[in-house]
């Protein structure tokens, strides 16, 4: 299933130097900015207002430099978590201290000091879980206290998701190149991998109703695990973007050096090169000799959004085994954010689409100047949100330059894909036969 893509540019007006920290619930952008001298601040945007922002600067115990973010969910009034390497500041509601800038945040009470990776729990927005170093501090934000440590990763834990179906399960990942699967409700351990991997794990996203989740690594490579009966976890599938993507960039690479040969007939010759006028050696057009690197794609971001079917209608007894429901698939994909590009991975048929390409931007040609000029062209940060709209999800992203004070937005469409059926109301799917169903037929109703 495509999503129809809207492109858009955020204003950024007090941006200073490149943001690689950012979050969004749809209603609010957060990102660190300020001058340095003034301490540590973060700017609270409101994305429906292109004027409606303020920066709050947290007090001069705070590290100069924000390692991670966390906004919750609008309807649980965005509550807004921001760490250092020294300490953890949230506040309750974001949308609170937009209305009053002055208000002081909490701070969240840790031996441990700050975090290199925040995660809310989405179900109720009231747990954080924060990867300190090589362990992750599960903290209660309403009495402001951690409840709970997990331990044993032997290297920095990148980044953990809470399970949305189950919100006690959190799934920790770590550059030792393991996960784990943890049970919060009573304190133990799920699962354990052993070292899968030859690159460290970087990000993470959960499916939001199987039983499932998605795992990024530094080399390109995503894969889809199965939580099994919350007591064992298999490997369903890996998916190589890396290979992919560097493929389809020598198969551009490759047409637009073949269109420069000047035209005329093939030449074959059996001269010396220094004969045939070349310096070195003839050019080979072959793609071994294109400059690819595998550098940008890294898979370091992802994000999960799922257009679910509607429910089937019950059948009644005259209808015999049938089911009426829309004949509507299961929307599910994968968005993938890497230095070149966003990507959009189908979790059913595993399909990839390209949303943007960073380094090409040939889908811009329709846009203004103004534009065109303040395009991203080596993405440092991606953040999501999505929201139900008239059985469609629109997915909002918001993508960071890596090397330049630059915001770009993109709006997509996600919904159902739903084949026509003649005539009119929902097509009717039958478990009866053509003919007759025999009187000693199972099928046959009393």
């Amino acid at each position: 299933m495509d999503p129809d893509i809207h492109y858009s540019e955020i204003p950024v007006l007090q941006l200073k130097r490149p943001s690689l920290r950012m979050v969004t619930n749809g209603k609010l952008l957060v990102m660190p900015t300020g001058a340095r001298e003034a301490g540590t601040s973060v700017e609270i945007r409101d994305l429906d207002s292109a004027n409606a922002s303020f920066s709050v600067t947290l007090d001069a115990g705070f590290e100069k430099s924000i390692s991670a973010l966390a906004i919750g969910k609008a309807a649980h009034g965005s509550p807004l978590c921001v760490a250092t390497r020294e300490r953890i500041a949230f506040w309750l509601s974001a949308e609170a201290a937009l209305a009053d800038p002055d208000a002081l945040p909490a701070y969240l009470v840790s031996a441990r000091g700050g975090a290199q990776h925040l995660a809310l729990e989405p179900s109720s927005d009231k747990l954080l879980a924060a990867c300190i170093d090589a362990v992750v501090v599960v903290f209660e934000l309403e009495s402001h206290q951690a409840i709970m440590q997990l331990e044993g990763h032997s290297g920095k834990v990148t980044a953990s998701a809470f399970s949305p179906i189950k919100s006690h399960v959190l799934v920790s990942i770590s550059e030792d190149r393991t996960f784990k699967v943890w049970n919060l409700s009573d304190a133990s351990v799920i699962y354990q991998s052993s070292i899968i991997s030859a690159s460290p794990f970087l990000s993470i996203t959960m499916d939001t109703r199987l039983p499932r989740f998605f795992v990024g690594t530094e080399d390109g490579k995503i894969r889809f695990f199965e939580l099994l009966d919350e007591r064992e976890c298999r490997l369903l599938h890996t998916l190589d973007i890396q290979t992919k993507l560097v493929k389809r960039a020598q198969e551009v690479a490759l047409k637009q050096l073949q269109s420069a040969v000047p035209a005329g007939p093939t030449v074959v010759s059996s001269l010396a090169p220094w004969k045939l006028g070349y310096t070195d050696n003839p050019p080979d057009y072959s793609t071994a000799n294109l400059d690819i690197s595998v550098t940008d794609y890294p898979v370091t971001f992802m994000h999960f959004v799922a257009q679910e079917p509607p429910k089937a209608e019950p059948a009644t007894k005259s209808e015999g085994f049938q089911l009426k429901a829309a004949a509507v698939e299961r929307v599910a994909l994968v968005l993938v954010g890497t230095h070149s590009a966003l990507l959009a991975v189908n979790a059913a048929t595993l399909d990839i689409r390209t949303l943007v390409n960073f380094k090409e931007h040939s889908w811009t040609s329709s846009l203004p100047a103004s534009l065109k000029n303040s395009m991203v062209h080596t993405a440092g940060a991606f953040c999501f949100a999505e929201e139900p709209d008239k059985g469609r999800v629109v997915v909002r992203c918001v993508v960071g330059s890596a090397f330049e004070p630059l915001l770009n937005s993109l709006e997509f469409v996600v919904a159902p894909n739903s084949p026509k059926q003649p005539g009119d109301g929902p097509p009717v799917l039958s478990f009866f036969p053509s003919e007759a169903v025999p009187a000693n037929s199972a099928l046959r109703q009393e």
